[in-house]
Parts: structure tokens; C-alpha cells; sequence
């Protein structure tokens, strides 16, 4: 009967040790990922910036003109854009 019992917890020991080696390389992993994101997402945030001050410039562009031209160069340039791109096809 010690002997099934010594059994037991031998096994019972190295599932324990299998399973805190695993979350250890878990862990590992999730830190190197989030690190990672971190970075991507440091980038992702500098390119906003840099589309943001482009966007803000061109709204100040359009406010100098009346809204009548801008509501008419929207509609326009789609369909001039497509017939342009088309040509060089």
C-alpha cells in the first residue's frame, strides 16, 4: 500500500513541475508579445499623429473655401480620380 502511495506522489510531483514549467515558458512568451505590441502600437501612434496633423491641415484648407465648392470638388473628384487611373491602364 506505501508503495501505491509513493507511486502517487511521485507522479503527482513531476505534474506539478511539468505544469509550473509550462506557465513559466507561458509566461515568458506573453511577456515577449506584449512587449512587442507595445512597440507596434508606439509606432501605430506616431503614424496617427503624422495623418492627424495631415488631416487637420486639409480641414483648414477646405474651411477658406465656401462649403458650396467643397460639397461640389467631393463629388467631383471621385468620379475624376477613377476616370484618371482608368487612362493610365
Amino acid at each position: 500500500m506505501n508503495e501505491i502511495i509513493t507511486v502517487c506522489i511521485v507522479l503527482l510531483t513531476v505534474a506539478i513541475i511539468v505544469a509550473i514549467v509550462y506557465l513559466i515558458l507561458t509566461l515568458v512568451q506573453i511577456a515577449k508579445t506584449t512587449k512587442k505590441l507595445e512597440e507596434t502600437i508606439d509606432k501605430v501612434n506616431v503614424e496617427l499623429d503624422s495623418v492627424h496633423k495631415v488631416s487637420e491641415g486639409v480641414l483648414e484648407v477646405a474651411n477658406f473655401f465656401p462649403k458650396a465648392w467643397v460639397k461640389i470638388v467631393a463629388t467631383v473628384l471621385p468620379a475624376v480620380t477613377s476616370m484618371i487611373f482608368r487612362k493610365k491602364k
